[in-house]
Order: C-alpha cells, then structure tokens, then sequence
C-alpha cells in the first residue's frame, strides 16, 4: 500500500480579493499490485485506471509508481475529475 495526500488549488470568492491557495485533503492509501517480468517489474494501482509504471527493479518500479500516482491525482484534479476512494485490499492467501 502507498499512502498519499492530495490537495487541491481552491479560488475564494470575489469578496476575499480573489485569492488563491491549496487545500489539502484527507491521506488515501493506494494498494499498489506488483508483478515480475521478463526484464524487471511492472505495477497498477486497480484504484486508479491506467495508472502504471515499469522498471528495471523492483525498488526502480516503486518509485516510478509513487510518481505515476502523484500525478494521476494532479491529472484527475486539473480535469475536475472526483479522487476515487481506495477500494482494494490486498492480502496474502497461503494455499496449501
């Protein structure tokens, strides 16, 4: 899971001069979905639609990863688009 804060550029009304800030809103942990490849790893985020990155590395791919999410959630924001609630769990199923 990967954990992140979001935030969003608010414009006050008229009659407090117009101004601009950032809100930032509540932590959202993403279950971020791993998987060996060929040539190093892949990963998704089953929250987020389209949201992926590849690497060499597991450590490489995780990091791309929390850049790939970051700035899904600035896309989906600069859109109008509403942050989509994490839904996944993940969890390890020993199958004997």
């Amino acid at each position: 899971m990967v954990s992140y804060y979001y935030s969003e550029t608010v414009s006050e009304p008229e009659n407090t001069g117009g101004e601009t800030r950032r809100r930032y809103g509540a932590e959202m942990k993403y279950a971020v979905l791993f998987e060996k490849t060929e040539t190093g790893y892949s990963a998704h985020v089953p929250d987020l639609p389209g949201c992926v990155a590849a690497g060499a590395t597991f450590e490489e791919t995780a990091s791309l990863m929390r850049k790939a999410i970051q700035m899904h959630l600035a896309g989906m924001q600069e859109d109008g688009e509403p942050i989509p609630a994490p839904r996944t769990i993940a969890e390890y199923i020993i199958a004997a």
